[in-house]
């Protein structure tokens, strides 16, 4: 659909204005809406010049890429209509005569787009251009003085006497010509039709239906072989993705987890799997993964498979690997990070007294829930310094057995914390842990209408600034 295609289909409100002095207004009024006029065509202009430089951007890449790729670009990335980026192309194409037209009649962007249209006839535009009156229902007006309807009904006189002028020139040429013609023959061999004329006609005619037949054809084949094509490539693209390994669904189940990385022997590590669908996801080869929760070495192990840069710390770390580090307070360099990963112990359930003048806790298992979200925050600041501003976020959440204490949403408290530290949350999946407990395991949670214990949250976020 081109650009003019589109002006037709743009709702033109009907109006009848009158002058401003029919209205009585108190002189505070008229001084508050002429100010309010000024703002208005300061930022209308401001609004004109950013449509033509995105114009002009959609343009380029239109010039470099096929339609096909540009539409699907145009939807992902730019996150536009259409329809809004034709128009935008053809302010963009007609520049010089849309900065024109808005500078000296202050139109908008619908009113500028029927104004550079290529159904203007190029005399009609000229003269309104120029600032002269045409005549509309008995009535001489300026550009500036007419309405959107006026515009397009005044275009369409426009046309239609050119349409005129072109069809009496088209029949004086004729005649013109039939004269020329006559001038050259003898009386008795003039013919007022010519041979075969009827046939001919028809002949045309039968062949003009069938290429129309044929266009329309070719049109709606290709319109089918694009959507074929689109489809192919997306079920190409999942299946080159389940092959690499990838769970491509918000639910991760965990068969049996691997024990090929990290402490085999400290249950509460996070399940290889995990940790390598977080690293697949959300970072790319030789890309740095921080870790600074690390103590059973999980991350690093899975790091080096996957040919990532593993930059593990813990304040006790079970692993050879693992650098002792305290997550409060990173020695790492501003925004070096691509990856951050997090798989945080939870609070102590039941207060913890804290001794006057004792130097401030920072491992997070030993502190109750005030303490916790203190030291949480501090992490969460370092966190945010490190992480490069395209970088990801991810925390790895299990759900708690809270028979004994009484149910605590865990990824809930940890969610909140994150946000309000000035990071946004973009993506969540669910991860089911096998061998959770038997049956009867669960009976507290039937009472309670709680959740069960058998599943995690993995929570990706990232930084306000760069979403």
């Amino acid at each position: 659909m081109n650009e003019t295609a589109l002006i037709e289909q743009a709702p033109v409100v009907e109006v009848n204005p009158r002058p401003l002095r029919d209205y009585q207004l108190t002189f505070e009024d008229q001084i508050w809406l002429r100010s309010q006029a000024e703002i208005v065509r300061q930022h209308g202009k401001t609004a004109v010049l950013h449509v033509i430089e995105a114009g002009k951007a959609l343009l380029d890449v239109t010039e470099r890429f096929p339609t096909e790729l540009f539409l699907s670009w145009l939807g992902e990335d730019v996150g536009i209509p259409k329809r809004t980026a034709y128009r935008w192309m053809a302010v963009a194409r007609n520049e010089d005569r849309a900065k024109q037209i808005h500078e000296v009649f202050g139109r908008g962007i619908e009113d500028i787009l029927i104004l550079i249209s290529e159904q203007w006839p190029e005399e009609a535009r000229m003269k309104l251009l120029a600032g002269e009156a045409v005549e509309l229902d008995g009535m001489k007006k300026t550009l500036h003085e007419l309405t959107r309807e006026e515009i397009l009904k005044v275009r369409k006189q426009a046309q239609e006497a050119e349409s005129r002028n072109k069809d009496l020139s088209t029949r004086n040429r004729e005649l013109e010509a039939t004269v020329k013609t006559l001038r050259t023959l003898e009386p008795e061999k003039v013919e007022v039709t010519p041979p075969n004329y009827e046939k001919v006609r028809k002949e045309n005619d039968t062949l003009r239906q069938s290429n129309e037949h044929l266009q329309n054809r070719i049109a709606s084949l290709e319109e089918e072989i694009q959507g074929r094509r689109k489809s192919f490539e997306q079920e190409a693209r999942a299946e080159i993705l389940r092959i690499q390994g990838r769970i491509l669904s918000s639910v991760w189940p965990i068969e049996q987890p691997f024990r090929y990385a990290g402490d085999p022997d400290w249950a509460e590590s996070t399940p290889a799997q995990v940790v390598e669908q977080i690293v697949a996801h959300w970072s790319g080869e030789g890309n740095v993964v921080l870790d600074p929760m690390a103590g059973s070495g999980t991350t690093v192990d899975v790091c080096a498979i996957m040919d990532r840069q593993a930059w593990c710390s813990d304040i006790s770390p079970r692993h050879g690997s693992v650098e002792v580090m305290d997550a409060a307070s990173l020695e790492i360099k501003d925004c070096e990070v691509d990856l951050v990963f997090l798989h945080p112990p939870m609070p102590l359930m039941v207060k913890k007294d804290v001794v006057p003048g004792e130097e401030r806790e920072t491992d997070l298992s030993k502190l109750d829930r005030p303490n916790y979200r203190v030291v949480f925050g501090s992490i969460l600041s370092e966190i945010k310094r490190v992480l490069r501003p395209d970088g990801f976020f991810v925390v790895y959440a299990p759900e708690v057995d809270c028979l004994k204490t009484g149910y605590f949403d865990f990824s809930r408290f940890l969610s909140e914390e994150i946000v309000r530290s000035g990071f946004l949350e973009v993506s969540r999946a669910v991860v089911l842990l096998p061998n959770a407990g038997g049956p009867q395991a669960y009976e507290g949670y039937m009472e309670s209408d709680g959740l069960r214990p058998d599943h995690a949250n993995v929570m990706v976020f990232k930084g306000a600034h760069a979403v």
